[in-house]
Formats: structure tokens, C-alpha cells, sequence
């Protein structure tokens, strides 16, 4: 099961809380599926897989940094991403509706290493993936969608792997850190 939760810095408590409780994501993308072919198999995968951008199609062929999702502090290109966009999340997208690029006004946190956990108990298997974002105007803001960007061969490309639709609005108060954890589970 693949799940996206959004956690709040609760600035009385110093602890976080749920902003989102735990929620399937929506969509694993066709090209999560064709990243981790391409991963597992060691093959080149010659057929369309089209990147953030234009989007162009590329061909991926086996790397180190295939699926790498450890972005740096302030990188809207890869990662943990959120938007503003409204309608519904496909097998065939390609990037977010509204992606939230502002740097400035929600910092967007750095995906290294403390930001992966891979957790075991007998035969179950979670991993989480987390980013923190924090709103710096002085107001609130608002996403309705968040969505995991793959890094492909040197920062040369970036696959959207995932996009969820929250199917309401998320609001993050001045000031406040958000943290987004995807979380993968063997069932």
C-alpha cells in the first residue's frame, strides 16, 4: 500500500500533529512503473517516458541515480513537490496541475538521508519518504496536491512517480512547518 499523510509543527507542543491523516495516494504513474522496470531489470527502456518539463519523452536507461528522490534544500525539481491545482490525478500524468514553485514564501526542505527510514517488523516492510515545507509570509497558504519527482541521470531529467490529489484544501498557517510523508508497506 502506498500512503501520503501531512503532519503540523504544533508551535504550544513543539510536536507534530495531523494535518491529513494517512490517505492512499492516488496514482502511482506509469512511469513509476516503467522507472523501477528499468531499475530491477538493468534493461534500457526504449518506449515514452515523458519527463516534468516539456514534457519530452526520453529514454532511460539503467543509472545510479535512476529514481533518486534525496533533492537538496529549496529544489522544487525534484522530491517531495505540492501544488494548487484542481481536478482529478491519471496513470498518464506527467507532473502536477499547479506545482508550487515559490522558494521564497514555503521553503521547500531538504530529502537527505534522515528523510528516509526503512522500518521491519517479521515480515512487513515500510518505507517513508519526508519533506518538510514552511510557510515564511506571515499569512496562510493553501495546496490541494502533492506529487513524488524522480531525478533521473544527474539532474538531467526529473519523472513524476506519483501525483495525489488531496480532494480538499490543505491549509498551513504563517509560520508553520508542514512535513509530507509518503510511506510504502508491504501489506
Amino acid at each position: 500500500m502506498f500512503t501520503i499523510q501531512a503532519d503540523v509543527l504544533d508551535p504550544k507542543t513543539g510536536k507534530l500533529r495531523p494535518l491529513v491523516k494517512p490517505r492512499v495516494a492516488n496514482t502511482l504513474t506509469q512511469n513509476w512503473i516503467k522507472m523501477l522496470y528499468v531499475s530491477l531489470s538493468q534493461q534500457t527502456l526504449t518506449t515514452s517516458v515523458p519527463d516534468t518539463g516539456t514534457p519530452t519523452n526520453r529514454t532511460v536507461a539503467p543509472s545510479s541515480g535512476l529514481m533518486a528522490l534525496n533533492a537538496t534544500a529549496g529544489t522544487t525539481a525534484s522530491g517531495i513537490v505540492i501544488g494548487t491545482g484542481s481536478g482529478s490525478a491519471g496513470i498518464t500524468d506527467t507532473k502536477l496541475i499547479t506545482q508550487y514553485t515559490n522558494t521564497t514564501n514555503f521553503t521547500h526542505g531538504a530529502m537527505a538521508a534522515g528523510q528516509f527510514s526503512l522500518n521491519t517488523s517479521g515480515s512487513e516492510y515500510q518505507l517513508l519518504i519526508q519533506r518538510t515545507f514552511t510557510n515564511t509570509t506571515g499569512a496562510d497558504i493553501t495546496f490541494t496536491e502533492a506529487g513524488l519527482y524522480a531525478d533521473y541521470s544527474t539532474h538531467t531529467y526529473f519523472f513524476c512517480i506519483d501525483h495525489t490529489m488531496f480532494g480538499f484544501t490543505v491549509k498551513n498557517g504563517a509560520g508553520n512547518p508542514v512535513t509530507l510523508t509518503y510511506t510504502y508497506q508491504t501489506p
